[in-house]
């Protein structure tokens, strides 16, 4: 477990900006992230569970705005969780099949607090197999990404006085393989 309290400074363009040289970026202020992350792993033979959950209260303070002082900084999920679990098949000895649950709170899109995306879960299914062949280690991992294709906004980056909004990729398989010489 991991209790924090982080400063951070933070730049703002101050002026117009809508044409070139009209603004001026400086430091306008800070955030201050404060929380616990928890962390655990166990394993029970061939299986094995892994999680993490962070509580964070983040705020910004000192700014040149008055009315964002106190507000949640733009872009910032203010809980999020993780869970992983595995098993090792017994059956094929060196193939293990994992399954990953994520889930990230609402974000603030405006310094203003003024709009807000909801928050999202997304379940991730994957498979390891792991040969010993050669004279070589092969590791061969395939995977589904978002399961359930869920669709929301990932991240939500407010700067230069422009909201930008990037989506959680679409369900997506991977493979690779490796060779470890």
């Amino acid at each position: 477990m991991t209790l924090f309290d982080i400063q951070r400074p933070v730049a703002a363009d101050f002026g117009e900006c809508d044409l070139e040289r009209s603004c001026t970026r400086r430091i306008d202020g800070h955030e201050r992230h404060r929380g616990l992350e928890a962390n655990a792993d166990s394993r029970w033979g061939a299986w094995s569970l892994r999680g993490s959950a962070l509580w964070l209260q983040a705020r910004r303070e000192g700014s040149a705005t008055a009315s964002i002082n106190g507000l949640v900084p733009t872009n910032v999920a203010q809980r999020s969780l993780r869970v992983m679990a595995a098993h090792q098949l017994a059956a094929l000895p060196g193939l293990t099949l994992q399954a990953q649950l994520a889930h990230e709170g609402p974000r603030f899109v405006l310094p203003d607090n003024s709009l807000q995306v909801a928050s999202w879960t997304t379940t991730s299914l994957s498979a390891r197999y792991s040969l010993k062949a050669a004279g070589a280690e092969w590791l061969l991992r395939t995977g589904l990404d978002n399961v359930f294709d869920r669709r929301a906004w990932q991240e939500t980056p407010y700067q230069y006085g422009h909201s930008y909004l990037y989506p959680l990729a679409p369900r997506t398989w991977r493979a690779s393989l490796q060779v470890n010489l």
